[in-house]
C-alpha cells in the first residue's frame, strides 16, 4: 500500500517532529480492529534517538528513547528488533534473499539524525564498537529511572488532583523538582505535550507565585494551564474554553430534542416533571438559548430579590472562562433559567403543577 502524507508545519512543531505525526497517522489508518502496528526499528536507531534527545536536553523520560511497546493515541505499537543490532538484520535480510528500500531523503544530513548517522555514529562506533549496545544498555537505565520518577509522582498526584484540577496549596508543599515532575505526570497521563525544562520552571513561577486574587495563565503548542482559586487547570489547546471553536452564538431549540452545543458547551435537554422545574405553560412559546453579554438579572428564590448573573456566577466559584458558554434560556425577554443551575423563580413550576426540568451534560468543568 502505497500513501501520501501531508506533514502539517502549522502546529509549532520542527520538520522532523511533523513529518513523524503525519508519517504514524498515515499508518495508524490502515489498522483494522485489534491490529498493532509493528515497526523495525533496532539499537543503533535507538542510539540515534538518545543522543537528539540528550543534545536537547531532554531528562530521563526523553533519554529513555523508544520502548519496545508504547502506545501513540489509540495505535498499540512493537518494536521487536529494538534490542538487536542493525548490521544482524542487514545480514540476515542479506542472507534471505530480501529486498529493501533506501529512501533518498536518508542522505540528507540537514536533516538532524541523519547528520548524526553520516557524520558524528561512524566516528563514535570506530573508538567504541560496542556503542551501539552500550547506549541501548543506558536507555534501558534511564527508563528505568523514569519509572520510579513515574511511581512517585503518581503517589504525589493522589493528594493533589481534584477532579480535573491540581490543588496549588498541595502543590506549594513539594520541592520544585517533585512539582515540576508531577505536573509533567499529569500531561502525560492527559497526552497533553510536555513542556522544555525552562518553559516548566517559567510556567511554574508564574503560577505558584502570583498574588492570591490573581488569576495567571501559561501556554506552550498544544497546551493551557490556568489559575484560579488556588487550583491549576490543565487544558488542551483544542478543549479550551477560550480558544475553542463553538458552533453557533445562539439557538431556537424544541424541548423536545437534544441540543447539541459541541465539546465545551456540551448538551442541553428537558424532561417533564411535577412541581420542579420551569413551569410547562412556558415551553408553549418558542425558546432561544443564548450566552451572556453582561446585565442579566433573574430571581433565584421565590421570595428573593432579583440577582445579577454575574454576581451569582462569582459566588458559585465558577471558572471565569466559562461563564460564557453557559446556556441561558430565554422566551422573548424573559430568562426562565441558567443551564441546569438555576431557574428564575418567577417562571418556576408551583408546587404539583406541570413543570419542565433541564439536563445540562457533557460541557467543560465549571468549578
Amino acid at each position: 500500500i502505497t500513501v501520501k502524507a501531508n506533514v502539517d508545519l502549522a502546529g509549532g512543531f520542527g520538520l522532523e517532529a511533523a513529518a513523524r505525526e503525519a508519517r504514524y497517522a498515515a499508518l495508524a489508518a490502515q489498522l483494522q480492529p485489534g491490529e498493532v502496528l509493528l515497526t523495525a526499528h533496532h539499537q543503533r536507531d535507538q542510539f540515534e534517538t538518545l543522543l537528539l534527545r540528550l543534545l536537547r536536553g531532554a531528562g530521563v523520560h526523553g533519554l529513555a528513547a523508544m520502548s519496545v511497546q508504547s502506545r501513540r493515541g489509540s495505535v498499540k505499537l512493537l518494536r521487536p528488533l529494538l534490542n538487536l543490532p542493525a548490521g544482524l538484520i542487514q545480514a540476515y535480510a542479506s542472507a534471505a534473499g530480501l529486498d529493501w528500500i533506501d529512501d533518498p531523503s536518508n542522505a540528507d544530513v540537514s536533516i538532524d539524525r541523519n547528520f548524526l548517522r553520516h557524520n558524528v555514529l561512524p566516528v563514535l562506533q570506530e573508538r567504541w564498537p560496542s556503542a551501539d549496545s552500550a547506549v541501548a544498555r543506558a536507555a534501558r537505565l534511564c527508563a528505568d529511572a523514569a519509572r520510579i520518577l513515574d511511581d512517585v509522582a503518581a503517589r504525589d498526584l493522589a493528594g493533589l488532583l481534584d477532579r480535573d484540577r491540581l490543588k496549588l496549596a498541595e502543590l506549594s508543599k513539594l520541592s520544585g523538582p517533585r512539582q515540576r515532575n508531577v505536573v509533567r505526570h499529569a500531561l502525560r497521563l492527559r497526552g497533553l505535550a510536555i513542556p522544555s525544562e525552562q518553559q516548566l520552571r517559567q510556567a511554574m513561577a508564574t503560577l505558584t507565585q502570583a498574588g492570591s486574587t490573581a488569576q495567571p495563565e501559561v501556554a506552550w503548542p498544544g497546551v493551557r494551564i490556568r489559575r484560579y482559586r488556588q487550583h491549576l487547570w490543565l487544558y488542551a489547546e483544542e478543549t479550551d474554553p477560550r480558544c475553542a471553536k463553538v458552533p453557533a452564538a445562539s439557538y431556537s431549540w424544541s424541548p423536545g430534542e437534544v441540543l447539541e452545543m459541541g465539546p465545551v458547551r456540551g448538551t442541553l435537554a428537558a424532561a417533564p416533571s411535577t412541581g420542579a422545574g420551569i413551569a410547562a405553560e412556558y415551553f408553549e412559546a418558542p425558546l432561544e438559548v443564548r450566552f451572556r453579554t453582561g446585565g442579566e438579572r433573574l430571581r433565584v428564590a421565590p421570595k428573593g430579590r432579583t440577582r445579577e448573573l454575574k454576581n451569582l456566577l462569582q459566588e458559585t466559584g465558577i471558572v471565569p472562562w466559562m461563564r460564557g458558554h453557559i446556556p441561558l434560556i430565554w422566551t422573548g425577554e424573559h430568562l426562565l433559567a441558567v443551564g441546569d443551575l438555576w431557574v428564575n423563580a418567577d417562571f418556576a413550576a408551583r408546587e404539583d403543577a406541570p413543570g419542565i426540568q433541564l439536563k445540562w451534560e457533557k460541557h467543560s468543568p465549571l468549578c
